[in-house]
C-alpha cells in the first residue's frame, strides 16, 4: 500500500528484497525488505534496507508487511513483522531523506509480529496491532507516542472461548466518534473472526468534507 505525501511523492515498503538478506529458500535469496519513494512520473528511490545494522539480529527490523504514515511531523511511521531487539517487530519512524529510527522493539508481553500498519489518532498518537504476543499471546491493541513509548491498551482472548476474538490482521480505523475499529482473523462466536471496536476516551473528532 502507498501513502502520497504532502510532497507530491508516494512512500511504501517492500516485504522482501533490498542489499541484505534474511532468508535463503533453495537457490533463492531473499532480502530483508525496503522503504521506497517513487515520484508520480514512475521515478523510484530506495531509501532504506532493512538489517542494515550489521549482525544476525537485525535490531532496525525485517519484513515490513504493511505500508506507511505519514505523520503530522512530516515522517513517515511504520511497522516490521520480524527483527528488533528481541526478533519480535518494530515499529520505526523514518524521513523523506531516509533516516531511520527504530522507535520500539516488541518483546511478546506488549505484542509480537504486527502486520497491520499505524493511525495516528486525533491525539497525535500512532494504534495499531500486532497479530501475536500480549498476555494470551494472541496479538494486542497497542499506542505509542511519536517518541516511541508503548502502552498495551488491549490483549485479545481475554473473555472466555475467545469471543472477542484474535490475531487481528489489519489496521484500525478511527471513526468520527472517537472510537476506533478494527477486526480479527480468528475468534468470536464462531471462530470466524470478528469487528470489534475500542474506546480509550478520546471523544468526538470532526472532519470537513468539501462541497
Amino acid at each position: 500500500m502507498l501513502v502520497q505525501a504532502i510532497d507530491g511523492n508516494f512512500y511504501g515498503t517492500t516485504a522482501a528484497g533490498g542489499t541484505h538478506i534474511c532468508k535463503i529458500r533453495g537457490q533463492q535469496k531473499i532480502g530483508c525488505g525496503t522503504v521506497f519513494r517513487i515520484t508520480p512520473k514512475g521515478e523510484l528511490t530506495t531509501l532504506y534496507n532493512f538489517c542494515s545494522q550489521g549482525g544476525s539480529d537485525c535490531t532496525d527490523g525485517t519484513e515490513p508487511l504493511a505500508g506507511l504514515v505519514e505523520g503530522s511531523d512530516g515522517s513517515f511511521y511504520g511497522t516490521t513483522s520480524g527483527g528488533g531487539a528481541n526478533a519480535d517487530g518494530t515499529v520505526f519512524k523514518i524521513t523523506a531523506q531516509g533516516k531511520l529510527t527504530t522507535l520500539h522493539s516488541f518483546d511478546g508481553a506488549d505484542g509480537a509480529i504486527p502486520y497491520a500498519g499505524l493511525k495516528q489518532a486525533s491525539d497525535g498518537n500512532f494504534y495499531g496491532t500486532t497479530r501475536f504476543g500480549g498476555a494470551n499471546s494472541r496479538g494486542v491493541i497497542f499506542k505509542v507516542t511519536a517518541a516511541g513509548k508503548l502502552s498495551t491498551l488491549y490483549s485479545f482472548c481475554s473473555q472466555t472461548n475467545c469471543t472477542d476474538g484474535y490475531f487481528p490482521q489489519a489496521a484500525l480505523v478511527q471513526a468520527t466518534n472517537g472510537r476506533f475499529y478494527g477486526t480479527t482473523s480468528a475468534g468470536g462466536n464462531a471462530d470466524s473472526g470478528t469487528v470489534f471496536s475500542l474506546s480509550v476516551d478520546l471523544g468526538p473528532k470532526l472532519e470537513f468534507k468539501p462541497q
